[in-house]
């Protein structure tokens, strides 16, 4: 991020591109960039995702308990 923090700076504090090919070029490399930041994203994310199924399947485990337990509780003794 700091790499691009100084980069965003060096583009803010330049002047103007002389031409298209200048100007195209930048747009190209702002892209390239942010290519590389969605994949590394990816990659940061998706050794997360093992942990977040898991976690996904406690909770609804966790809140039909609780349904189960909710819907014993709440009726009275002897109703259908």
């Amino acid at each position: 991020m700091a790499f691009q923090r100084a980069l965003s700076a060096e583009l803010t504090n330049s002047a103007a591109p002389k031409d298209d090919n200048a100007l195209a070029r930048e747009i190209d490399l702002q892209t390239k960039i942010e290519a590389l930041i969605t994949q590394t994203r990816a990659a940061e994310y998706s050794s997360l995702a093992p942990i977040t199924s898991y976690s996904s399947i406690a909770v609804n485990a966790i809140v039909a308990v609780l349904g189960a337990v909710g819907g014993w509780l709440g009726k009275k003794h002897g109703e259908s």
